[in-house]
């Protein structure tokens, strides 16, 4: 996929719901690092300026959706944790509360290892004193204790500084394990796979480098690791899908390799599958359709091949897709209609062919589909019409034909909606301008033409190159012009107007030529003819006028119409399609010239 060269039109994946719009949340807080964000997006075609900023945005919010993701998936886990544990304490309420030395030099171990003298919180860690939970602003910071024994240990944002030591494998009563963006690096130790009691694992947002250690397949009570955006090298370990227990399995951003194994239907359990952005390969197993429990399934930005199998329909549990930014080839199954509690499809960049398949309008309860940046081909169906819970809809840079189906007005929902990039006619439907929630829509670089519905509650609009006049838009020109910034509202410049064309004339004869020539202008249009690429002085009329036709005025002839009333964004400048004029000496003969033998 990194030969795709790609202008992305505002496309922000629908992942979210609306309480991340209700959200303030920085890239700090989210660990959305922009630059790593932009070299990745660079890898995979995306080069442009506009392209990028308008994909960052959609990683953005992906990002903010994966972050509230996993922070309520880790507030579950920790709620479940806590609830046991309470349990333990009122079956135990006569132990001693106090930790084996093993398991304070294992905490001092990793104080050492970590440059614990300088952690942004290192209060309570006097290994002088007992152990004790941190409740309050008193204990211990990020320990948790429970009968005796530490079960969670905290140390997210904590600016830590050095590597995990193998003493943390004497942490054996471990049970939730959360080192997001805490500063750590080196290697994952090995020992690691002897917290034979650990549920929770988050890691993400680190330096850790090497391969993902084997030994993590011994945690066989293990609901949930997050080792993503981080620098983790090698294959998938095969022992990581013995991990039965396993709900939540995310490796997102490493620079992990290898194919993903037909093992994996071994996690039986999983819900939640995110290994975007690495270098996986080969072709989606087919036992991946084994997964009942399914939700989650993210593969996109990896270098995956081969068709998208059958066996995927069978996830019904499925509400997210995302196979974007592959090398994935073949159709789109009519099996899709199975995917009941699909939400969000994302297809995108990838090689699918064929048409997109009718029953694709029977996902009711799909918000997003993206399948732009392929070589799909025919018709847009109808039945895109029905689905009423759409918000973003993408089927940019494809081979599509046809008309815009009347049935988009029904999408009351769409706020973001791209056609650009694909070869459709006809005019844009009327009842887009009811559409109130839309708020960006890009449709250039088609064949499209006639009015332009009023659509001056849209923050962005592009048409450009395709078949308008300035005055199929003239009416609602000025309102574009207050609400949208010229960068908003891209609409310069248009297809060649009327039909390329041969003349031939006699010399001393005439011929005018006309530009627009359906009669399709505004009184305010300006008009500007050339011969052979020159400015012809003096000829600024819509017709041109050749009188006493000579040798010279043999030629190649195109018109350009400019619209000037708008000095504070670039006029529209339509031109004609050349008229390629020969001058002969006599009255040319039309016939058929019959000869007898």
């Amino acid at each position: 996929m990194k030969s795709i060269n790609i202008l992305v039109f505002s496309i922000i994946s629908f992942l979210f719901t609306t309480t991340v719009f209700a959200q303030d949340l920085s890239d700090q807080e989210i660990g959305f690092d922009e630059a790593r964000v932009i070299n990745s997006l660079r890898e995979y075609g995306v080069t442009d300026p506009e392209g990028l900023t308008i994909e960052i945005e959609r990683k953005r919010e992906m990002f903010k959706v994966r972050y509230l993701e996993m922070k309520k998936k880790k507030q579950e886990i920790l709620e479940k944790i806590e609830l046991e544990q309470n349990t333990k304490k009122r079956l135990h309420r006569n132990v001693a509360v106090d930790i084996p030395q093993s398991e304070k030099d294992a905490l001092l171990a990793i104080y050492n290892s970590t440059n614990g003298a300088n952690w942004k919180n290192n209060k309570g860690w006097d290994f002088n004193k007992p152990v004790t939970s941190w409740n309050g602003g008193i204990g211990w910071y990020g320990v948790t204790v429970v009968n005796g024994h530490v079960v969670k240990l905290s140390l997210s944002r904590n600016s830590l500084s050095g590597i995990l030591p193998p003493e943390i494998g004497q942490l054996k009563y471990l049970t939730f394990l959360d080192l997001e963006r805490s500063g750590v690096s080196g290697s994952i130790p090995k020992e690691i796979g002897q917290l034979e009691n650990l549920h929770f694992v988050d890691a993400r947002y680190n330096g850790l480098t090497g391969s993902i250690p084997a030994e993590i397949g011994q945690l066989k009570k293990l609901s949930s690791i997050a080792l993503g955006r981080n620098g983790l090298t090698g294959s998938i370990p095969v022992e990581f899908y013995n991990l039965t227990a396993l709900s939540s399995l995310s490796l997102a951003y490493n620079k992990l390799s290898g194919t993903l194994l037909p093992d994996v239907n071994k996690l039986i359990n999983l819900t939640h599958l995110d290994f975007e952005n690495n270098d996986i390969s080969g072709s989606i197993p087919l036992q991946i359709g084994e997964l009942n429990k399914l939700q989650y399934l993210g593969l996109d930005m990896n270098k995956l091949t081969g068709s998208i199998p059958d066996e995927i329909y069978n996830l019904q549990s499925l509400t997210t897709l995302m196979l974007d930014y592959n090398g994935l080839d073949g159709t789109i199954s009519s099996k899709i209609n199975k995917l009941k509690n699909l939400r969000t499809l994302i297809l995108y960049a990838n090689k699918l062919t064929g048409s997109i398949p009718p029953e694709i309008g029977q996902l009711d309860n799909l918000v997003e589909l993206q399948l732009g940046v392929n070589q799909l081909t025919g018709f847009i169906p109808k039945e895109i019409g029905l689905l009423k819970n759409i918000v973003r809809l993408y089927l940019d840079r494809n081979q599509l034909t046809g008309t815009i189906p009347k049935e988009i007005e029904m999408l009351t929902k769409l706020r973001f909606f791209g056609l650009d990039y694909n070869q459709l006619t006809g005019t844009l439907p009327p009842g887009l301008k009811d559409l109130t929630n839309l708020y960006n829509m890009d449709v250039s670089n088609n064949f499209l033409e006639g009015s332009v519905p009023d659509l001056r509650h849209i923050n962005t609009l592009g048409i450009i190159s395709n078949k308008f006049r300035f005055i199929d838009f003239a009416s609602e020109f000025s309102l574009y012009k207050t609400k949208m910034s010229r960068y908003n509202f891209k609409y310069n410049s248009q297809k060649k107007t009327d039909t390329a064309k041969t003349t031939t004339a006699r010399i001393g004869g005439s011929i005018t030529l006309t530009m627009c020539e359906d009669g399709r202008f505004t009184p305010d249009d300006t008009f500007q003819w050339y011969k052979n690429n020159a400015i012809i002085s003096g000829a600024t009329s819509r017709e041109y006028a050749l009188t006493d036709l000579k040798n010279t005025d043999a030629g190649t002839y195109f018109c350009r119409s400019y619209h000037t009333t708008n000095p504070d964004m670039s006029p529209l400048i339509l031109e004609r399609e050349p008229i390629q004029l020969n001058v002969i000496n006599c009255t040319p003969i039309v016939g058929v010239i019959k000869v007898v033998r």
